[in-house]
């Protein structure tokens, strides 16, 4: 789905937080694909995406089990935080991530679910964690489908690498949000 007015219509069209969440994926990977979205107007989208998810897992209307995928999702959405300058953003990351850790349904090894506390709360200067976490990025070829998910199949993908900025200490200056996804942003907040 890449018309924003479609998006917006069918948004409103359910009530359903898991379902909007799906839907405004699709939405980012596509605009990222696309070039139509930059990585910053994707983050900010992404979360939206994620307040849409944590509805659907925190509500007791939907019931939605916390995966392995959403905690993921969380340690993403914090590294890629700290690599745009976002502290406040890093934060929230972390606390919604340390919240989905404890509603987690899957219990099995997993390479990050297996140090989950660590990694959630590591910064900027961990820089074994984040040689760990940019080795796999970049060997994303040689992982095994049945060890996933993996950080790389999950925003922000493989369009920006927030473990590399992060260790060669470079903060992510294109902060720029086009008008289109401004008005996007104001729409899915009067949802």
């Amino acid at each position: 789905m890449n018309n924003t007015l479609e998006l917006i219509r069918s948004l409103r069209g359910t009530d359903n937080p898991a379902v909007r969440a799906a839907e405004l994926s699709f939405y980012i990977s596509d605009g990222l694909n696309s070039g139509r979205l930059n990585i910053y107007e994707a983050y900010l989208l992404q979360w939206e995406k994620l307040k849409f998810e944590r509805d659907s897992h925190t509500l007791p209307a939907w019931n939605v089990k916390v995966r392995i995928s959403t905690c993921v999702e969380l340690l993403n959405q914090r590294f890629t935080a700290l690599a745009l300058g976002d502290n406040k953003g890093a934060e929230r990351a972390m606390e919604w991530g340390s919240e989905a850790l404890r509603l987690c349904a899957e219990n099995r090894p997993h390479y990050i679910m297996d140090r989950y506390k660590e990694y959630i709360t590591a910064e900027n200067s961990d820089t074994a964690l984040l040689k760990e976490l940019l080795k796999i990025r970049q060997s994303r070829s040689d992982l095994d489908f049945d060890s996933g998910p993996f950080h790389t199949e999950l925003f922000p993908y493989n369009y920006f690498e927030p473990e590399k900025c992060l260790l060669e200490r470079k903060t992510y200056v294109k902060n720029i949000i086009g008008a289109d996804t401004e008005e996007l942003i104001v729409e899915l907040n009067l949802i």
